[in-house]
């Protein structure tokens, strides 16, 4: 028995799929054959018989069978339509594939700030969609109809790869960073242990990098096992990664081997074989800073910015001189330190460099409380007498006593200390009297009578009258008759409160 198969293709026209050629095409054919095959049967004729010479044609047309067979030929391609549907119906999953416009999603994604874990799901989940797309069958059989699935599979392919490739470049960039990281990590290590040992800054780096090594060494397998992972997952997906790098990755293991030689050898040379060399260097290096702090410290007391007479300005260029002194002094300190405990040797004190770095921290305190000071004693003698707020004044005045009161005995007795409390003093002192004066009863024949007292001269028009004229005038030095003049001032305002009262009562009588 001969069957008839017919063979097309399943290809995709958007927006869907389709067979090429179609099935109304197939069954044009078949309609063509069975007519073929009828109008040759009219040229053959019986070669014996009683009907011998007489058309074939005309006996078979009546025969029933060949009717039924000609009826069901006509329609029997066109009946499989619900059978095809259901093979192309199964595709219509991957149409997300060309309905989504990749770029927008990919930026919407990566935009997103994806983790690793992330960029790994989502690569695999591409990944297996190619898979399933590779797995589809190349025929698919309906009835005599063989559904070739070849054109599909190429379009829906390529549309997987293109995006599994864009979601995969994300990832490689990822893994490329913390391949770089890992990478740098260990030849920093091997460059740092690799220097020759000259000195004790020197020392202290070799004696780190051996501790950082221990510390990464617990943890080694948790950082190099993820970027094995991340590659193995991108050969499969990414198969353009550069060789040099793949290498890097398939040396971690080795190259890190290598380093833990490095490590021992290092380690032994340091701590046994030149122990001893190395001990003795940072007792003479203890030693004399132990000199050169105790001069450091004289300096600073015959020179530093403490001394009695200085201006604020002089005190302030000395104290940042001595500030970037005590900066050499305390990195040598540090040092120093840093290389005791290494070698777990008990650390030297310097008392000079501890009670210097104490006396600078409260002098820079004072020297900066003094710049402010000074930039608001300017402003406040700036300041027009109609237009100056005194209860913000004694607010900030109060917070200079304060942050000069906090300083411990020893520094309030230097000589800046004395010198600003007692300008701050002063402040404290008039200000009482010039919230007096600042009342409504003072008025110009007061502020004269003030001028007979303090032997000073005001010129009390509002534009002109400053503040800086009044503290000129040293009111706490004669306090007992400003206070009589501004006591008189209040009594005078009383009396006329009482006068203009009697007046009206009057007034309103008569």
């Amino acid at each position: 028995t001969t069957i008839l198969e017919f063979t097309t293709n399943v290809t995709f026209v958007i927006p869907e799929s389709c067979l090429l050629p179609d099935l109304k095409s197939i069954q044009s054919c078949v309609d063509t054959v069975c007519k073929c095959i009828v109008a040759i049967l009219q040229k053959v004729v019986w070669w014996g018989g009683s009907h011998s010479g007489a058309p074939l044609h005309d006996e078979l047309k009546e025969d029933d069978k060949l009717k039924e067979l000609l009826e069901f030929l006509s329609s029997c391609i066109l009946e499989l339509k619900a059978g095809v549907d259901v093979h192309l119906n199964a595709l219509k999953i991957y149409d997300y594939l060309w309905e989504d416009e990749l770029h927008t999603t990919y930026k919407e994604f990566s935009e997103s700030k994806p983790s690793l874990e992330c960029c790994k799901a989502e690569l695999e989940k591409l990944q297996s969609l190619e898979n399933q797309i590779s797995a589809l069958p190349l025929v698919f059989h309906v009835g005599p109809l063989m559904l070739s699935t070849e054109p599909v599979k190429h379009f829906l392919e390529g549309l997987a790869v293109r995006r599994k490739t864009k979601y995969a470049s994300l990832l490689h960039d990822r893994a490329w960073t913390i391949l770089n990281e890992a990478v740098y990590t260990r030849e920093k290590i091997r460059r740092q242990l690799s220097a020759e040992v000259k000195d004790i800054s020197v020392l202290k780096m070799s004696l780190e990098t051996l501790l950082e090594f221990s510390e990464l060494e617990n943890v080694i397998d948790s950082t190099y096992l993820p970027v094995e992972q991340l590659y193995c997952l991108l050969r499969s997906c990414h198969p353009r990664l550069p060789r040099s790098e793949v290498e890097k990755v398939d040396n971690l293991r080795t190259e890190w081997t290598k380093l833990s030689e490095l490590v021992d050898n290092v380690r032994h040379s340091l701590l046994v074989t030149q122990r001893l060399v190395f001990e003795q260097e940072v007792d003479k290096r203890a030693k004399a800073l132990m000199v050169d702090s105790i001069q450091f410290r004289n300096n600073f007391d015959t020179e530093g910015p403490l001394i009695p007479g200085l201006s604020c300005e002089d005190a302030m260029q000395r104290l940042e001189e001595f500030m970037v002194l005590y900066k050499e002094h305390a990195d040598s300190e540090k040092l120093l330190h840093d290389v005791q405990r290494l070698l777990d040797i008990p650390p030297v004190q310097f008392p000079e460099l501890i009670r210097t770095q104490e006396d600078l921290q409260y002098a820079e305190t004072l020297y900066g409380t003094y710049a402010y000071f000074l930039e608001f004693n300017t402003n406040f003698r700036d300041q027009l007498w109609a237009e100056v707020d005194l209860e913000s004044t004694v607010t900030q005045v109060e917070d200079f006593w304060v942050q000069v009161g906090k300083m411990p005995t020893r520094q309030r007795d230097w000589d800046a200390s004395k010198k600003l409390l007692y300008e701050i003093g002063q402040y404290r002192e008039v200000l009482p009297l010039l919230k007096r004066l600042h009342s409504k009863e003072i008025r110009n024949r007061h502020w004269l009578q003030i001028m007979t007292v303090t032997s000073c001269t005001f010129q009390l028009e509002a534009t002109v009258f400053r503040m800086a004229h009044i503290l000129d005038a040293h009111l706490p030095q004669h306090k007992i008759e400003i206070e009589e003049i501004i006591d008189c001032a209040l009594k005078e305002l009383n009396l006329a409160i009482q006068l203009n009262s009697v007046e009206e009562e009057w007034t309103e009588q008569f």
